[in-house]
């Protein structure tokens, strides 16, 4: 469940971030001051103060050495107290065996439990341990498509991602189109780049190159190297917009510096 640790690492940024620690403008001091706070409170028994400061021991922030046993006691604290950011982080020390036995099982529990909370992340990593991979079985992702289908509707855009990419292949759901479209659309609303590429690439097939650029001007933006190497190509071509070739060629010459290697040579 790889993913998992991702889904913790935004977790933790965004708890540091709200407190205003970990911020760049932020001055130590004042970063000190926030998790000494945050100490205090949670050894009143506030739970989401003690979520903080197990992002502070888990990462060295606000003058904390990084603690992973104390980071995970931390975590259970405010998982028992129903925080699903809590049941997160220990799901990652179970997982990494970071302060707590690797226990892949337990991992899983919390993940679980932390999706239950309506923890998007929580559900994410349960439906992405079941989808990814080179080769996930079809029964893996029948089993992965209630996590990602919560995932979703808790305003994940990865998991609308991967979600879409079950129904427009019809491996563990009947083949959609029409609602592999609406995900991927959803996927992209929700900043989910490779979701604004999918949406243009089913647009393209449906033969509306015009609602196809719309979604590669958004997958362009989030930086997405085939969403700008397909953008170049439209305009280059005139395909859905108005030809200007010089765009496009920047365009191709964005998409060949963020690694999509054929618009290396299309460029030229």
């Amino acid at each position: 469940m790889k993913r998992g640790v991702t889904a913790v690492a935004v977790a933790i940024g965004c708890l540091l971030a709200t407190a205003g620690v970990a911020r760049s403008q932020a001055p130590a001091e004042d970063e000190k001051k926030a998790m000494d706070q945050a100490e205090a409170a949670c050894a009143k028994g506030k739970a989401d103060r003690c979520l903080l400061l197990a992002a502070g021991y888990a990462t060295g922030k606000g003058g904390r050495a990084v603690d992973a046993a104390k980071a995970a006691d931390l975590s259970q604290k405010a998982c028992s107290a129903k925080l699903g950011k809590g049941c997160l982080m220990l799901a990652a020390a179970f997982q990494d065996g970071k302060g707590r036995p690797k226990d892949a099982a337990k991992a899983k529990a919390m993940f679980e439990k932390a999706c239950t909370l309506k923890e998007a992340l929580g559900c994410e990593a349960l439906g992405l341990s079941l989808a990814s991979g080179n080769d996930p079985k079809p029964e893996d992702l029948k089993k992965a498509a209630p996590y990602l289908q919560k995932a979703c509707d808790l305003k994940s855009g990865n998991a609308c991602f991967m979600l879409g990419l079950v129904y427009e292949e019809g491996r563990g759901a009947a083949r959609d189109a029409a609602r592999a479209a609406a995900l991927y659309g959803q996927a992209c609303d929700l900043g989910a780049a490779p979701g604004c590429t999918n949406a243009a690439g089913l647009a393209m097939k449906a033969k509306d190159d015009a609602k196809a650029v719309v979604a590669l001007e958004k997958a362009c933006g989030l930086d997405d190297p085939n969403g700008c190497g397909m953008l170049g190509l439209c305009y280059v071509q005139g395909k859905g917009v108005a030809q200007d070739a010089e765009k496009g060629r920047y365009l191709l010459a964005k998409a060949c510096k963020l690694g999509f290697a054929p618009a290396c040579q299309m460029r030229d």
